[in-house]
């Protein structure tokens, strides 16, 4: 799972029970607007960043807001290890090739009561999301993942659930 995963927000504020716009509802880039223009660095954010919103929007202490940040991240990490345990066998699904490796997108959505929930599972993440100002993240992304595979130590101890590399956390290792 990628350290830093990326928060898209939507342009037009959410109010509950409000669905008069739908683009209060939804954060996909592709329908966002802002000033007319299509979607920009305003509504893409790092997730982490949501710490500085809990402080300013929601007047969580700094503590705090790290803590529920963490928090909300570790589920998304134990959705991930479940999501793929599922899939474990199921050939028809999801065919895993022997000494390859493939890049997921999964989209959560986080609900004002902080739960989260999984949305989608896309077979190529679309890196353009990240716009010029997180276009880092993405040159990042690719160099763990060929960390993963280069580094001698994590190779040959795959028993070591957790492992870091960069900004990659390891949270399933089951060979299939």
């Amino acid at each position: 799972v990628l350290r830093k995963a990326l928060l898209l927000s939507s342009s037009i504020p959410y109010e509950e029970g409000n669905f008069s716009d739908p683009k209060a509802h939804i954060t996909n880039t592709s329908f966002q607007e802002t000033n007319g223009n299509k979607m920009n660095a305003l509504n893409v954010h790092l997730f982490g960043d949501l710490v500085h919103f809990l402080v300013e929007e929601r007047k969580f202490t700094f503590e705090m807001a790290v803590s529920k940040v963490e928090a909300l991240f570790s589920t998304m990490c134990d959705i991930v290890k479940e999501l793929f345990s599922a899939f474990k066998g199921e050939f028809s699904v999801f065919s895993p090739l022997r000494n390859c490796f493939e890049q997921f997108g999964i989209d959560f959505l986080i609900d004002q009561s902080f739960h989260v929930w999984l949305l989608e599972v896309n077979p190529g993440p679309d890196f353009k999301q990240t716009g010029k100002e997180l276009s880092g993240v993405v040159d990042d992304f690719i160099e763990d993942t060929a960390k993963v595979f280069l580094d001698g130590d994590f190779v040959k101890d795959r028993n070591k659930l957790g492992k870091n590399i960069g900004g990659l956390i390891e949270v399933y290792n089951e060979s299939w």
